[in-house]
């Protein structure tokens, strides 16, 4: 009886660990506003620099830097989003019965 209510407690604790470790996977999926909020703080940036240096905008640098920062954070975004979608892919694979 004992043995067999130890192999009870060892597959129970195996599920536990398991639903634990399938919660923490669906808490850090990505949102699918994460490019919003992205863009949003690059435009707050670009506008605590024009407020606490005007004189910014005169300069054609600050353009081809801002080409620069936008498509650099774009290529991220991107990137961000294949990997993600390749981690549910990967998950969806093992989540499969064998």
């Amino acid at each position: 009886m004992k043995e067999h209510q130890a192999n009870a407690n060892v597959v129970y604790q195996e599920m536990k660990r398991e639903d634990a470790l399938i919660k923490e996977f669906a808490r850090l999926r990505p949102s699918k506003w994460r490019w919003l909020s992205y863009l949003l703080s690059s435009m707050a940036l670009l506008g605590f620099i024009y407020w606490q240096y005007p004189q910014a905008s005169e300069q054609p640098i600050i353009y081809i830097l801002l080409i620069l920062a936008l498509s650099t954070g774009g290529s991220m975004i991107i990137e961000c989003q294949r990997v993600d979608k390749r981690i549910d892919l990967l998950y969806k694979i093992l989540k499969q019965p064998k």
